[in-house]
This record gives C-alpha cells, sequence and structure tokens, in this order.
C-alpha cells in the first residue's frame, strides 16, 4: 500500500479474514510510500506469517507508516516478535478504519450490479 502524503485517505484494511498458506512464510505488509496504512483486524493468522510481521522499505519510514493489528487470534497474531512500529488503535480511532465508510467515501458499493455484504 502506499500513499505520498498523511493527508490522503486512503489504505487496506482486512476485516474478518483468514489469512493461510502453504509454501512458505509471508509478511503482512511492505511499504512502497513513507505514508503505507494497513490495518488487519479481527482475522485468523496462521503460522504462513512470519514473527515480526511488517517491513518499512527504509528506516525512516518506520515513523511515517500505520500498520495495525487488533482482535486477532491464530498462531500468527503473536505479537511478541513483532517490529516495534506497529500501532494499536481502539475505539472510535480503530472504528473510523473498520466502519463501511471508510471504503465506500463515494457510494460505489450500492452501485455495483451484484450485491456485497461488508
Amino acid at each position: 500500500q502506499q500513499r505520498n502524503s498523511s493527508n490522503e485517505t486512503t489504505g487496506f484494511v482486512f476485516k474478518n479474514c483468514n489469512f493461510t498458506g502453504t509454501g512458505g512464510k509471508a509478511i503482512l505488509g511492505r511499504s512502497l510510500r513513507d505514508y503505507s496504512r494497513v490495518i488487519v483486524a479481527n482475522s485468523f493468522l496462521s503460522d504462513v506469517v512470519r514473527p515480526e510481521g511488517w517491513n518499512a522499505l527504509y528506516p525512516n519510514q518506520e515513523a511515517t507508516v500505520t500498520y495495525v493489528e487488533e482482535g486477532n487470534t491464530g498462531p500468527g497474531a503473536n505479537q511478541s516478535q513483532r517490529v516495534k512500529y506497529v500501532k494499536h488503535l481502539s475505539g472510535f480511532a480503530l472504528d473510523q478504519f473498520l466502519n463501511i465508510s471508510f471504503i465506500d467515501t463515494e457510494g460505489w458499493i450500492g452501485q455495483l450490479p451484484t450485491k456485497i455484504f461488508v
């Protein structure tokens, strides 16, 4: 995920997902720009998730990226070896990203020909 400015209202949100796989380990995200934002919440993380969880491409990005994990379960959700710049949000700060209005600011979901359950 990439954002070129902290003012951009974009980001990836993974809510109620299953992170599984075979054939190796993976990270949850890697920054492409200084203000990358990814939220993983209320999801199952299998042991496919690497212990560090995340990767800032450049050390100076550690202060500006927003990587959030909240309410996850499974062996990959263990945060004891996570990178130190993972953020924790709760209440309104977290809800603003988990609410459908974050990804549907222009009302495009209601215009799809197929109903999507979110």
